[in-house]
């Protein structure tokens, strides 16, 4: 097998090809760009290989496929001569046939391998013994005789008859009839009359083409008509040759660019912005401007309908349209996510870096802003009872209503919100202190020093209430198992009070007074009053022993007693008896209870609600006014003086 390699011929100034029997195969894109090259006979040659004639714009006549066995792909793309024949030697047919508009197949069946995409517009015409299809297109069957050619432009159904068949001129004929035009027999006379008008010479074979034109007249592409001008989709290459725009479906081009460009399309098609192609549509990433395609502004963009200088429609497979769709992206910028249309939209959640399909949750945050334990906010730093774990994340303190704490210590709080109390092991925020704890400023929570105390006051050295059934003894400075003699758990805090009946040693406590039950030694408990009596003596009022030794009392204005030191009973109207003495009304700051004086609390609700706070509230209010009355007289006296 002789073979010429590819690109053998490529760009040259031959015109016409008769390939040698001893060559079998050429290479690819062997004649690429001849520009001048008008006919080949294949003569012969059993393949075409892939784009073997592409450039060739001048081609008319390509013969000799009688030889042909393989038609690789793409063979005979960009070739002009609208109609072929091919024979039964053609075993292997790989291109689409798309250049052509006719195929004129002389064989009883179709090809062993026909290519699935052959182009389904086309006309292919077989003789009337042919059975099946060819490949994926119905054929069209021709019952001309020899004598008799196909008249294409009028056949209407798949059976070529009748009317569709024009007889041959005289001395030529149309072989098994699957033709559009006779040849000379063999021996025949040369016809002398041209049937295309303004044409100076025919050609040799066919009365039907012409080779040149009279004076200016340009002849056409297919050598069918000489006009003043070339027709579309043609330009003239010299004063009298028009040659077809290298663009498919091109109406107007120049010669300068033709090989590449076009400058207009037929039927109203659209030129792409590079002119290299006629559509019904604009490329891809194009725009129609009035039949022009003009490329959208945004790199990557496939559509631009909305704002073709600035803004884009859709991307590019494998690119995201940014939310204000001036940028096609791989990815979508901060603060965007891609849905499932590849279309960026925004992340709600201000100065958010990137966020899920889930828009209202943040995944991370722009610049330094820390991403809140819930995802919902981006800020400057973590929110109350957050702290910051690295990479700018916020996790939620371990204990709850914690307002901050450190990431060393998760668990451990610093502060807490609101009036919450924080416990002395920093593990608890609560609205009060855990038992055994108190609270002083910013909240906090301290100890109390007094051992087995539940509740006790700000400074933490006074008990107020003990644990378990323990009482608070009356200094408060203690937690005890029980009160000593003379005094009885009072309330609900079980605070140790001495009994309000002088020499009691034990008493029951009820709603708002205590009774004595047991007097100390010698004292001798009176069943009626519940109050503790001395010893009986026969010395009389103010006096203790019996006679004849009695003696006065020690305590002025005492009725009952049992030594110098004490009082156990007052005169009537000295029957309070307070710091051993026996008193008509207790002090300023004190009030009355049963006997005994007890000191009056430093504030009282107002109004009063009890007699205790009304007993303390007025004597306070006369004392006030006592003190104003001295002020007044001594000032009036220093007056008089001067």
């Amino acid at each position: 097998m002789m073979y010429i390699g590819e690109l053998a011929f490529h760009s040259s100034g031959i015109t016409s090809v008769t390939t040698p029997k001893t060559i079998t195969l050429l290479g690819t894109q062997i004649f690429d760009s001849c520009l001048k090259l008008t006919s080949v006979d294949l003569n012969g040659l059993t393949q075409l290989t892939t784009k073997i004639f592409s450039g060739c714009t001048a081609l008319k006549t390509i013969s000799g496929f009688d030889g042909v066995e393989t038609i690789d792909a793409a063979a005979l793309t960009g070739i002009t001569i609208p109609s072929i024949h091919l024979y039964p030697s053609l075993v292997t047919l790989n291109d689409d046939l798309s250049s052509f508009t006719n195929i004129f197949f002389h064989g009883d069946a179709q090809p062993k391998t026909v290519t699935t995409s052959l182009n389904t517009g086309l006309k292919i015409y077989v003789k009337e013994s042919f059975t099946g299809t060819f490949g994926i297109v119905d054929v069209m069957k021709a019952r001309c005789d020899s004598s008799h050619a196909i008249v294409l432009e009028i056949i209407t159904d798949e059976i070529v008859n009748g009317d569709d068949c024009r007889p041959c001129e005289t001395g030529s004929n149309s072989g098994d009839g699957v033709t559009d035009i006779c040849e000379q027999n063999s021996g025949g006379d040369t016809p002398t009359t041209c049937s295309v008008a303004n044409c100076q010479t025919c050609d040799i074979d066919f009365t039907t083409l012409c080779d040149t034109c009279n004076g200016t007249n340009k002849l056409s592409v297919d050598k069918t008509t000489c006009s003043a001008n070339c027709s579309s989709g043609e330009y003239e290459m010299n004063s009298t040759t028009c040659v077809a725009c290298s663009v498919s479906m091109c109406a107007t081009c120049t010669k300068e660019t033709a090989a590449t460009k076009c400058d207009s399309c037929k039927n109203s098609l659209k030129l792409s912005s590079d002119k290299t192609a006629c559509g019904t549509t604009c490329p891809n990433g194009e725009i129609d401007n009035n039949g022009i395609c003009s490329k959208c502004s945004v790199k990557n963009c496939i559509t631009c309908t909305t704002d073709p200088t600035t803004k884009c429609d859709s991307c590019n497979t494998g690119y995201n349209l940014y939310y204000n769709k001036t940028k096609c992206g791989t990815k979508c910028p901060d603060g965007e996510y891609s849905g499932t249309t590849n279309i960026c939209n925004k992340c709600t959640v201000s100065n958010c870096k990137t966020c899920d399909t889930n828009n209202t949750k943040c995944d991370t945050c722009i610049d330094n802003n820390k991403l809140s334990a819930d995802k919902t906010k981006c800020s400057t730093s973590c929110a109350a009872g957050e702290y910051e774990n690295g990479n700018n994340m916020c996790t939620t303190c371990g204990v709850a209503n914690c307002g901050s704490c450190t990431s060393s210590e998760p668990n451990k709080c610093i502060s807490c919100t609101g009036t919450n109390k924080l416990s002395v092991d920093k593990t608890k925020c609560s609205s009060t202190c855990p038992s055994g704890q108190t609270f002083i400023n910013n909240n906090t929570c301290i100890s109390c020093s007094v051992s087995l105390c539940s509740v006790c006051d700000a400074d933490s050295t006074k008990c107020e209430k003990c644990s378990a059934t323990n009482v608070v003894q009356i200094d408060q400075l203690a937690c005890i198992e029980k009160c000593p003699n003379g005094e009885y758990a009072k309330g609900n805090n079980k605070q140790c009070t001495k009994c309000t009946t002088m020499n009691c040693a034990t008493c029951d406590t009820y709603d708002t007074y205590d009774v004595c039950t047991s007097c100390t030694s010698p004292y001798v408990l009176n069943t009626t009053t519940k109050l503790c009596n001395p010893p009986q003596s026969d010395c009389g009022d103010g006096k203790f022993g019996m006679t004849p030794n009695c003696e006065n009392c020690g305590v002025e204005n005492c009725k009952m007693c049992v030594d110098k030191t004490s009082c156990n009973k007052c005169l009537n109207g000295f029957d309070i008896y307070f710091e051993n003495k026996c008193l008509q009304k207790c002090p300023s700051g004190y009030f009355k209870s049963q006997t005994i004086c007890e000191k009056c609390k430093e504030t009282y609700d107002t109004p009063c609600t009890d007699k205790e706070c009304r007993i303390c509230t007025i004597d306070n209010n006369k004392d006030a006014a006592v003190q104003v009355a001295i002020e007044v007289v001594m000032f009036m006296l220093f007056i008089i003086m001067i």
